[in-house]
């Protein structure tokens, strides 16, 4: 797994700690990748709510591969909330706030930033890969 900072000479030379350590981190960027969405989605309920008369419409699907992410996310397959794309992110860059999260709303539009901290699309390269 990809650990930055080990704490321990275990995540560096044994497989089954790194992997439990790393399982450890990808918990906890779904905890937090879910947070953020949920803060999201209710900054955007909200700015709604205090502009009637200029709502701002949900975020469209956005493909990465043949992984489609949605506000809802699906019930299998390829479809995922967007709070999957903000976990993947954010194994690769350290958290969903390091550089910029993938998806944000924030001055009543939503925005995505599919490049990580090294200019590629990383929630694309793991989409794509094939096991």
């Amino acid at each position: 797994m990809m650990i930055d900072f080990a704490n321990t000479p275990g995540d560096l030379w044994t497989w089954t700690t790194n992997v439990s350590d790393g399982k450890s981190v990808d918990a906890s960027d779904r905890s937090s990748a879910t947070a953020f969405w949920n803060d999201q989605v209710n900054a955007w309920n909200q700015w709604n709510q205090n502009h009637p008369s200029n709502p701002v419409s949900a975020e469209s699907n956005t493909a990465e591969g043949p992984c489609v992410f949605t506000m809802t996310g699906g019930t299998g397959g390829n479809i995922h909330p967007y709070s999957d794309a903000l976990a993947i992110k954010a194994y690769n860059s350290g958290s969903p706030y390091h550089g910029s999260p993938y998806i944000q709303f924030s001055n009543g539009a939503w925005s995505i930033n599919n490049t990580n901290i090294y200019a590629f699309d990383y929630v694309y390269r793991v989409c794509a890969t094939s096991p």
